[in-house]
């Protein structure tokens, strides 16, 4: 059962070269599309043949209810968004899927070895629109909206800039109805999203902060009401989450606060002024505000995990103690998440996140952050609450990641022949009701509970396979492999022999036979009156002959066409020289 991995947001360097080609299709008016390959223009209708090149170009022609479909490719850019959408009809600003990762979303607002604009996207005094699907990035932060009304902003991969830049994401002015929800935000701001004062209705859930470079995760000025709920924040040098000046009646719910740099060895340098704790809540921020179900991890031991109303607590239970209306079912513990690599932030099987939250928070989604459905882990205690069963924080433990793969017997074949596709799944918690076989060759998808299905391929070619998982929950997992149907060439078995030590023993081999198509079996007959006897999957065998004396060994090979072929040697046994 794999877990959930955080991507780690290299955008100055991840995302490769090749541009798609623009597909060859009528224009359709509810979608402008953005490419810039040969043949774009700024100046067009933003066809599928004649795309916008710039993302610019396609946000100033957009109207209300229409998408900019937007290609994966490099868009050194600041993208200010002046034209807004209507209630119930967005503008939608469209890049690829983050469950793919970084590679296949479009990149704004980065210049890998030159100078990058200062934010990915602007939003000032629009309103109704959505961006999802972007890697984004800027000198002075990702994403700047101030004074908007009911932008989301959901599925992207934000981060970069130096220690200077303040924040990654910054909501300001009298932003109303904000969404931002998962999203993956890395990078090295004093303070990752920023919701200033003025600002109202703020909805901030399930996403995965990582901030690793002595800033703060989520930090709420002045704007009452705001909304926390099932995010996965990492933070050092200052709170994952902090509610300052007056930001009362908000809910922080379903939240797994930790740190992924390993204190044990690398040591925080924090500034004095700066906060370790996980939640900070301000005294003026106290009156309405619901604080529970949040997992919050110290960042050393017995460092203070809570600073209530300028109080600070080092447990949840003398957390509770002291404000007993609050943070009734709060854990403080290992988290289980850790930083690696390239892939940032992980939750293990043990985490005391799973199976444990509010399902019915406000601001809680029925999907995780990569929109995978929420599942019963059948190995842990059930110690949520609400109308379902969620983990705590962005990321669902579940086997929607669960490993599977295809692979045919025989792998290569002539046209016409059949191949038996076989399924490989190491899950066993969480029922499968179908897999959904593409077979590549264009012939129809087949959809089965077996594990094995045969399929005959007609024409000569290389064919990727493909199978697609289908959970009880509704989630999917998918896997490919490769089939070849090849032209005929000879079939020529190779025989060797050499002693094993053992008396007038043998060990023989077919290793060297030659074949386009998979060889399927072998049989060896050692010339001694016993007759054909199958060998091993890779043609090799040992005998022991009873006499010494001369035998015609015969191997036979039998390949993916039907056909077999035979060779032979004429062996001489007998005893070594002296023995």
């Amino acid at each position: 059962m794999r877990q959930r991995h955080l991507a780690s947001l290299a955008i100055a360097t991840a995302l490769g070269a090749g541009l798609p080609a623009p597909a060859s299709a009528v224009a359709d008016s509810a979608t402008l599309y953005v490419n810039p390959v040969t043949g774009c223009t700024d100046t067009g209708s933003g066809s599928q043949i004649a795309p916008f090149c710039t993302l610019q170009a396609a946000v100033d022609a957009a109207q209300p209810g229409q998408t900019v479909q937007v290609a994966t490719a490099k868009y050194n850019e600041q993208v200010t968004l002046s034209h807004s959408g209507e209630p119930g009809k967005p503008i939608t600003v469209r890049g690829g899927t983050i469950r793919n990762g970084l590679k296949s979303l479009p990149i704004v607002g980065v210049n890998p070895g030159g100078t990058s604009p200062d934010h990915g996207f602007v939003l000032n005094g629009v309103h109704d629109v959505t961006i999802t699907g972007f890697g984004i990035g800027g000198a002075l932060g990702s994403v700047q909206l101030a004074d908007t009304q009911r932008v989301t902003l959901e599925g992207n991969m934000m981060g970069g800039g130096a220690a200077s830049v303040p924040q990654t994401v910054h909501v300001g002015g009298t932003a109303r109805a904000t969404t931002i929800s998962r999203n993956i935000i890395t990078g090295s701001a004093r303070t990752s999203i920023a919701v200033d004062a003025g600002v109202t209705g703020t909805v901030l859930t399930t996403n995965a902060v990582d901030n690793r470079a002595g800033g703060g995760g989520i930090q709420v000025a002045d704007a009452p009401g705001t909304v926390i709920t099932s995010n996965t924040v990492s933070s050092v040098c200052g709170p994952a989450i902090g509610l300052l000046g007056d930001s009362s009646k908000a809910v922080v719910e379903n939240n797994v606060l930790a740190t992924t740099v390993d204190t044990s060895r690398n040591a925080p340098a924090c500034a004095p002024e700066q906060s370790t704790v996980k939640l900070s809540v301000s005294a003026a921020s106290v009156p309405g505000t619901i604080a529970d179900y949040n997992l919050a991890e110290p960042l050393v031991p017995n460092a203070p995990v809570y600073n209530w109303a300028g109080s600070s607590y080092t447990t949840t239970t003398d957390f509770t103690k002291a404000v007993p209306q609050q943070g009734a079912h709060d854990i403080t513990a290992d988290a289980h998440l850790s930083g690696i690599p390239e892939t940032g932030l992980t939750i293990g099987s043990n985490s005391p996140a799973i199976d444990s939250a509010d399902a019915d928070a406000p601001g809680e989604l029925s999907t995780d952050l990569y929109g995978y459905q929420r599942i019963d882990d059948p190995y842990v205690a059930n110690t949520g609450t609400g109308s379902g069963i969620y983990d705590r924080g962005a990321f669902e433990y579940t086997t929607s990641s669960r490993f599977i793969s295809v692979d045919c017997q025989p792998r290569k074949i002539p046209a016409g022949a059949s191949t038996a596709v076989s399924i490989r799944d190491q899950e066993t918690w969480s029922p499968v009701v179908s897999y959904t076989l593409d077979f590549g060759d264009g012939t129809p998808t087949v959809t089965t509970t077996e594990l094995a299905v045969q399929h005959t391929y007609q024409s000569a070619g290389s064919y990727q396979l493909t199978v697609v998982a289908t959970e009880q929950n509704g989630d999917t997992t998918t896997s490919s492999g490769t089939m070849e149907v090849v032209p005929p060439a000879p079939l020529v078995p190779k025989l060797t022999s050499s002693p094993n030590g053992l008396p007038l023993g043998y060990d023989f081999s077919a290793f060297g036979t030659t074949s386009a198509w998979s060889l399927t079996g072998f049989t060896i007959d050692f010339g001694d009156g016993g007759g054909p006897q199958a060998t091993n999957v890779f043609g090799d065998s040992s005998h022991s002959y009873a006499n010494e004396g001369d035998y015609t060994v015969t191997l036979t090979a039998t390949d993916a066409g039907g056909r077999s072929e035979t060779t032979s040697q004429l062996l001489h046994v007998a005893y070594p020289a002296g023995s």
